[in-house]
């Protein structure tokens, strides 16, 4: 599940020295796809950077993700040798959290390679399915992470292998077998209510089930995973997809192949260009992610104690660079003005000043000048042009926001407010709907309850636009130009190809959908060319506004 926590049956008891509180240690690495923090030697740092976009990219030609593009960076902390046992329990060897802007962050240990890491493959695995799929059935999401995760990178004959059985989950299955595949498919939001044991469990039951479809029903199973990436309904698609599977049929399909043995996939490893752009992290930014890591790792020191060692950092932090950032949001009293002083030219800056002065709309839109693309931004943004009345900015903001990250919570929460203030209560509720679906389990326990909470007065509230009010004058969208190249689709590419794609209001491409069996490279080449795009927006009432188009390509 999407658990903040990966166990381990390792347990260390080594004393050693700490890095973490050395500032001379620490080193920021960027590539095109992480923005890693790390007190590792900068060689170690350098090929932690790499080994990152190695596992991302074999993730994502793994055959499962054709055509997933994932943009942005993702945040990973990685802490030499075993220094994370100064913030978590010693049988803690990884977990993912969010900072106190929003933003998800990975903190994994030092102590192995990145890319034999099982928490790290987990982890980018839901971040792909995540832009893959819009409905997220629990299982298919942990099944597929799991399955995943044990993802092997042979470097000396530039080789990757996938589905490799874990031991472990073998021999838990053997004590504890599986009784109802069913009630695993019906597991929802309940899971967040379990605890390791159970939780390990329902995952190795996912696992188990993804597995054996991956293995004896591929086409079938790349045919559902297509209809939850358009948003149907779980179980309408399972229910299309393996029409023939009940409770009886699964369980003694996967007797009988556990028998035979769960089969493995050898594939050429992608090759994988890293140029890493490195820095040193500032001293106030190392107190500071001392604070957050005290205040987020899962550790049996008492919660009080954690908050009060945690402040107790963020404050030594201000006194070495009194507007950090980060330390002032840790610290709620706190007043923002010393980093509109000190760092101006930090997005979290504008963000702090935004949330702290009552939704400040000049400070937000300094933050979207510095960060134009990220969503916690575009959200806020949305939010300061609804308030002023501009409806149509503010729904293309939140689309914007939507196409970046599909998968954030609070990001699919925000729009559907905007969605439904503007009387499109169908689009709302689906949203909230996804956003509840899309909580990690290891979220405050009144997230849920507050989302549900939303989605039942968007059913009972929200009210659709009088009937004509958006209709009259309509046109549709009309291609302008692409820039990007259209790939060749040669005999040997299947025929057809459909593609659905969103036109925003600003006439943009976004949210690409592709189905037919296309490679990969040529899954992505086709994805760019939509991608650059444009188009006169459709309209109706004179207002441009999103709408979806579907396009087929034919070989000639």
């Amino acid at each position: 599940m999407y658990r903040l926590v990966f166990v381990s049956l390792l347990v260390f008891a080594c004393a050693h020295v700490s890095r973490t509180a050395n500032p001379a240690f620490w080193s920021d690495v960027r590539t095109d796809h992480f923005f890693l923090r790390t007190d590792l030697d900068l060689p170690d740092a350098n090929r932690a950077a790499a080994d990152l976009e190695l596992v991302r990219t074999a993730l994502l030609h793994s055959g499962w993700f054709d055509g997933v593009d994932v943009p942005g960076r993702t945040a990973v902390v990685r802490l030499a040798g075993r220094e994370l046992r100064e913030f978590a329990d010693r049988h803690v060897f990884g977990f993912v959290t969010s900072d106190p802007f929003g933003e998800p962050l990975m903190v994994v240990g030092g102590d192995r390679d990145i890319a034999d890491q099982a928490a790290v493959k987990h982890e980018l695995s839901h971040i792909a399915a995540n832009r893959l799929l819009v409905s997220k059935p629990r299982w298919v999401n942990e099944g597929l992470a799991c399955y995943l995760e044990t993802l092997r990178i042979d470097r000396g004959s530039h080789r990757m292998v996938v589905g490799e059985v874990d031991g472990d989950r073998m021999l838990f299955l053997k004590q504890y077998p599986v009784r109802n595949f069913f009630a695993i498919i019906n597991v929802g939001r309940e899971a967040q209510q379990m605890g390791g044991f159970e939780g390990y469990a329902y995952e190795t039951g996912a696992w188990l089930l993804v597995h054996w479809l991956i293995d004896t029903r591929p086409a079938q199973l790349h045919a559902f995973l297509r209809r939850l990436s358009r948003g149907e309904n779980s179980w309408t698609a399972f229910t299309a997809a393996f029409s023939e599977l009940h409770e009886e049929q699964i369980r003694d399909g996967i007797r009988d192949w556990l028998r035979q043995g769960p089969r493995t996939v050898e594939l050429t490893l992608p090759e994988v260009a890293v140029n890493p752009q490195v820095a040193a992290t500032p001293a106030g930014e190392v107190l500071a992610l001392r604070a957050e890591l005290l205040r987020l790792a899962p550790s049996s020191e008492a919660a009080s104690a954690q908050k009060q060692e945690s402040m107790a950092q963020a404050r030594q932090a201000l006194a070495i660079d009194p507007g950090q950032p980060l330390a002032l949001a840790l610290l709620s009293d706190s007043d923002p003005e010393p980093a509109v002083t000190g760092h101006p030219d930090d997005w979290r800056t504008w963000v702090l000043v935004h949330d702290r002065k009552n939704g400040d709309r000049a400070a937000i839109e300094k933050a979207a000048a510095l960060e134009p693309d990220n969503p916690t931004v575009l959200i806020r943004l949305a939010f300061a042009e609804q308030r002023s009345g501009n409806a149509a900015d503010a729904l293309r903001h939140a689309a914007r926001a939507l196409d970046v990250a599909p998968g954030r919570f609070d990001v699919l929460d925000g729009i559907a407010q905007i969605e439904a203030v503007n009387h499109r209560c169908r689009e709302a509720g689906d949203l909230e709907q996804r956003a509840l679906d899309a909580v990690p389990d290891g979220a405050n326990s009144g997230v849920p309850a507050m989302l549900s909470q939303r989605m039942s007065v968007i059913a009972n509230e929200c009210t659709e636009a009088p009937a004509g009010t958006d209709h009259a004058e309509a046109t549709p969208a009309r291609l302008k130009a692409c820039t990007g190249a259209m790939p060749a689709f040669d005999r040997r590419t299947p025929s057809p190809v459909n593609a659905e794609f969103i036109i925003h209001e600003d006439g943009t491409v976004g949210n690409v959908s592709i189905e037919g069996r296309l490679s990969a490279k040529m899954s992505i080449a086709l994805r760019r060319y939509l991608e650059s795009c444009t188009y006169e927006p459709a309209t109706s009432a004179g207002k441009a506004h999103a709408a979806k188009m579907t396009t087929v390509f034919r070989k000639k």
